[in-house]
């Protein structure tokens, strides 16, 4: 071996190992762009149905308040021509449905103004456990908060709206969630009157005032029509019992829009009317986002 020249002796790949080596190293790459691009896919589907549910959700507010628009223009540009005493008018616009309920606010008892006795009538015909209790603290709460807004001068809060809207009858002891939900679509802070308006008044209030049962109505609650079933003129869905009421001039607008994609919203508004020769006609007085009542509910 002496002699021997050991410096140009190591490992060499053949061209096939070479071949071998470089398929490795494609495969290896081909897995990593193929699990880049499944990750790629699944954020962009994920992004696209974030902004079509966004774009849906948009679409049936925007609705919604068309909706409470379109009742708003008829009411006040041609009364007479639209039902102000709960009836519900249902029509097309665009692929989203609209149902528009325009009511009355007089016919609601003011919670500021109702008597105790009034009260105890509201809660009764609500079911609660033991209305005149409930009444007696409704009182007591809205005595208190009048002495309370006195005693500082009258600052934030007038002596005659001791509530400042329906959710503040949440504070009031006795008045459980449940109750208050129920109540809540017949209640008002807007109307200052010790007693609602029997002829707009809704069911619940009618039997609070003790009048005849023989008019209440079964609460609307119909399933979607088809599309094709709808058109873009709006069409009475549910008429109140009795001749149509005239008006009093301020109204509550309950607009519910479901869009096509299956995205609801809701707005509610109390507009009150003025001459018709006035720059701007009506004055709001609540403009919020609602429950929703005039569709089905999910199952």
């Amino acid at each position: 071996m002496a002699g021997t020249d050991h410096r140009h002796r190591f490992w060499r790949p053949t061209r096939a190992g070479q071949r071998g080596l470089a398929l490795v190293m494609v495969l290896w790459t081909a897995v990593i762009l193929a699990l880049v691009a499944g990750s790629v896919t699944r954020l962009s589907r994920g992004d696209l149905q974030l902004v079509r549910n966004v774009t849906d959700a948009t679409h049936a507010e925007l609705a919604a308040d068309a909706g409470l628009r379109r009742a708003l223009y008829e009411i006040a540009a041609a009364p007479g021509t639209w039902r102000t005493d709960g009836g519900i008018y249902g029509w097309r616009f665009g692929d989203a449905e609209l149902r528009v309920e325009v009511s009355d606010e007089l016919g609601r008892i003011d919670i500021n103004q109702a008597s105790e006795a009034l009260l105890a009538g509201l809660f009764d015909a609500a079911g609660a456990a033991d209305p005149e209790r409930i009444a007696a603290a409704t009182t007591a709460y809205r005595e208190a908060r009048r002495t309370e807004a006195a005693r500082v001068g009258g600052t934030g809060l007038r002596p005659a709206s001791a509530f400042s809207g329906v959710g503040d009858l949440g504070n009031v002891p006795g008045i459980a969630p449940e109750l208050l939900e129920q109540i809540a679509p017949v209640v008002t802070v807007y109307t200052g009157r010790a007693r609602p308006v029997l002829a707009s008044a809704p069911p619940l209030v009618r039997l609070a005032m003790d009048a005849t049962a023989s008019t209440l109505q079964t609460p609307f609650s119909a399933p979607g029509r088809a599309m094709s079933q709808l058109t873009e003129t709006p069409a009475l869905l549910v008429t109140p019992p009795g001749a149509p009421v005239r008006g009093s001039g301020l109204y509550r607008i309950h607009a519910e829009a479901l869009a096509s994609g299956g995205a609801h919203f809701t707005r509610e508004a109390v507009v009150a009317l003025k001459s018709r020769a006035a720059p701007v006609p009506f004055e709001v007085r609540l403009w919020r986002p609602g429950p929703r009542r005039l569709f089905d509910l999910p199952k």
